[in-house]
């Protein structure tokens, strides 16, 4: 018991945020930018205080498992907007205005994103069918993680790129 609550809390202290900073340049050596970093980041952050907010409200015991979650959380919601980014780029860069590059890359992009979520989505519920009551827990809190990144990432990050500066392409 001792040793899984360390477990935990190195799990939070130490892997999210390594996991994050490589994430970040990862994220920074794919653009060259920083503005796909804070969007990244940004959004990945409030999808993980979103997510584990409704794992405590539902169990306030943080196990081992759920302590994976802010991790785990961090590379799911990346994905979707790295995606957004890219194509927002392509977009300015085949001539579009700001606004239509926003429209285009969000409408496009919008619905890949919502294929693999939902993939992804029932992936980690199918967890839930397993007879551990923790992984059980695990399973639907990452589904129901998988589901709030996307609604930010296709609601929030559409707003910064509508608040920033036209990124140079």
């Amino acid at each position: 018991s001792i040793e899984a609550t360390v477990q935990a809390r190195l799990s939070i202290i130490l892997i999210f945020p390594m996991t994050s900073l490589i994430l970040i340049c990862v994220v920074y050596w794919l653009f060259g930018q920083l503005w796909p970093v804070f969007a990244t980041a940004g959004v990945g952050l409030i999808a993980i205080i979103w997510t584990f907010a409704v794992a405590i409200i539902v169990d306030p015991q943080i196990n081992l498992m759920l302590a994976m979650v802010p991790a785990v959380m961090m590379v799911v919601s990346f994905s979707d907007i790295v995606h957004l980014c890219s194509c927002y780029l392509l977009e300015l860069q085949a001539g579009k205005e700001g606004r239509e590059a926003i429209v285009k890359s969000c409408s496009e992009v919008g619905l890949a994103c919502w294929f693999t979520s939902v993939t992804t989505f029932f992936g980690f519920v199918s967890m839930a069918f397993v007879p551990t009551p923790v992984f059980r827990m695990l399973g639907v809190i990452l589904g129901l993680g998988v589901a709030i990144a996307l609604v930010l990432a296709i609601t929030l990050v559409p707003i910064f790129f509508s608040l920033m500066a036209t990124p140079k392409v």
